[in-house]
């Protein structure tokens, strides 16, 4: 995407160091500067890209997903990858969830998820490449009311 000047999400993705899931987004970096030579490409002033790594667990412990549970409220977050569903998290209380992402076709995680009436959220920027879903239920379940 260095022609759109837009950074790209990569991910959710297993890390070969560590085995822990993580996202990167890149973002190319252009030089406005008269006489400046960067890297022989068809795009003038392109210096390379600024790159920054996550790993999903950081992410989800500084946002509000962390103490959902604790809240009354359970979820999983998950992407729509290559017409594949891929785990990225889920609350404690979330039944079949996976240790880490998973590539597995077996979802039953996303079964377990489905069965409580959850409402979906989705989170979708097609120019960075990023379709993320996440269900959230009461974990007590619905309330019913008559009326």
């Amino acid at each position: 995407h260095i022609d759109a000047d837009t950074f790209v999400l990569s991910g959710p993705l297993v890390l070969k160091q560590n085995n822990k899931a993580a996202i990167i987004a890149r973002f190319p970096v252009f030089v406005d500067q008269p006489g400046f030579k960067g890297p022989e490409s068809k795009f003038p002033g392109w210096w390379g890209f600024a790159s920054m790594l996550t790993e999903i667990s950081d992410l989800v412990e500084a946002t509000p997903l962390s103490s959902m549970l604790y809240n009354g409220y359970s979820y999983v977050l998950y992407a729509k990858t290559g017409g594949k569903d891929v785990f990225i998290a889920a609350s404690e209380d979330a039944e079949g969830k996976p240790a880490q992402i998973n590539l597995d076709p077996e979802t039953p995680w996303l079964t377990f998820a489905q069965g409580r009436q959850p409402v979906s959220i989705e989170f979708k920027l097609s120019e960075m490449e990023v379709h993320w879903v996440m269900l959230l239920w009461p974990n007590q379940g619905w309330s019913t009311h008559s009326g």
